[in-house]
């Protein structure tokens, strides 16, 4: 919860993004009266696209509206930049600071820079490929070199990914999370929840609003149900 509220505020106070305003919050239970964790948040007055008529109901009009204004959260996102990957702490004297990663990725951080990230990520996720990667008697010679190739990789990739600051990555930017006013504009984005700073490629298949995004793999998925939390399906191609 920390983390979300820090991202929220860090978001209302350095970009111009839609995010709920926090009035008041408590993460702990100690001194706490109503002994839970908690957040007082603004109400912010819109609507999910699905409940304005379904996507599949849009004229070319107000496809394209939606589509200026969801592509308009996406680059306004990536206005917040940070010098470090990892998730968003409360430091020393109330400033804001870069942790690890939630547990459930797989691996933590911080990191310095997207090289760190990316060879962490590989050295704790499974390939299916490894078995391919074993020298095996009837290999010719391009094929061992290209395995080398592919093993050498990772020690090779530091030396080519610069250090730069990083965007903050919304881990659902689905249009579930994404609220519209009556005439198609966003009003807010909510469920900030495991939000973190990422590298640029990470953050560019996480906010593809086509696709949904597998954190084990690091592949961007395409689905056809972005309704199904609501026990409906639309197809993306319906919104755009």
């Amino acid at each position: 919860m920390e983390s979300e509220i820090l991202t929220m505020k860090y978001y209302a106070e350095c970009t111009d993004i839609l995010v709920l305003t926090i009035f008041g919050y408590r993460t702990s239970i100690e001194g706490n009266t109503i002994k839970l964790p908690y957040m007082l948040m603004q109400c912010i007055r819109g609507n999910m696209l699905f409940d304005l008529r379904g996507p599949a109901m849009h004229n070319n009009e107000e496809k394209s509206r939606i589509q200026k204004s969801i592509a308009l959260i996406q680059c306004q996102v990536t206005t917040a930049k940070i010098d470090k990957l990892g998730s968003l702490v409360l430091g020393p004297n109330g400033t804001v600071d870069i942790g690890p990663l939630p547990a459930s990725f797989g691996f933590e951080g911080p990191f310095s820079s997207a090289a760190d990230y990316f060879l962490s990520w590989a050295a704790h996720v499974e390939f299916g490929n490894m078995d391919f990667l074993r020298d095996r008697p009837e290999d010719n010679d391009r094929l061992r070199s290209l395995k080398r190739t592919v093993i050498s990789f990772p020690s090779r990739l530091k030396s080519v990914i610069e250090k730069r600051a990083y965007p903050i990555v919304h881990r659902d930017f689905q249009l579930h999370n994404i609220l519209f006013d009556d005439t198609y504009n966003v009003v807010g984005v909510i469920d900030w929840e495991h939000a973190h700073s990422a590298p640029l490629e990470v953050f560019a298949a996480l906010t593809n609003i086509y696709s949904l995004f597998d954190s084990k793999t690091l592949h961007a998925v395409t689905v056809k149900g972005f309704g199904k939390h609501f026990g409906r399906y639309w197809s993306a191609y319906d919104i755009f």
